[in-house]
């Protein structure tokens, strides 16, 4: 049942910040902020307010997936293994789009699952890295990440 109730929340986290992103005003000032910051507060969003929000839902999913998966699993040494893939997937769907995170999540554990199964099961740990330099060769902002302009001074 605790697996069912991670992947019922955790659909329903992602659904949520979905539809926040889309549809409140609050959203769109986040995305606003998130494309130009500068322009957002000339039209009137409190960036630092914005900002300090993003840490807060940050902060919450963190909890809420460590409240998920500690719930069903003991913490050990090979809980910086799963982070590091948990890092590695938001990286390989690009850090600014939510989803790209969920493809990149998508991604990772299913390699991971396969070469488990298929493979081996030592070689799974690296999977995640190797995929996030293929990635990261051909695209460096990620699958759906925005492509940065630099600003030269």
């Amino acid at each position: 049942y605790m697996d069912l109730a991670s992947i019922v929340l955790t659909i329903a986290f992602f659904a949520a910040l979905y539809l926040f992103f889309t549809f409140t005003r609050l959203g769109i000032q986040f995305r606003g902020t998130a494309e130009n910051p500068l322009l957002a507060s000339q039209r009137g969003v409190n960036v630092n307010f914005v900002l300090a929000l993003a840490w807060v839902i940050a902060i919450l999913a963190a909890t809420l997936s460590g409240v998920l998966y500690g719930g069903r699993a003991f913490l050990s040494p090979e809980s910086v293994t799963i982070g590091l893939a948990g890092l590695t997937a938001a990286l390989v769907g690009g850090l600014d789009s939510l989803r790209g995170a969920v493809l990149g999540a998508f991604i990772v554990a299913l390699a991971q699952y396969l070469t488990v199964r298929l493979i081996d099961p030592v070689l799974s740990e690296a999977l995640p890295f190797l995929i996030l330099l293929v990635v990261m060769s051909v695209r460096p902002w990620g699958l759906f990440g925005t492509v940065e302009e630099l600003d030269r001074v």
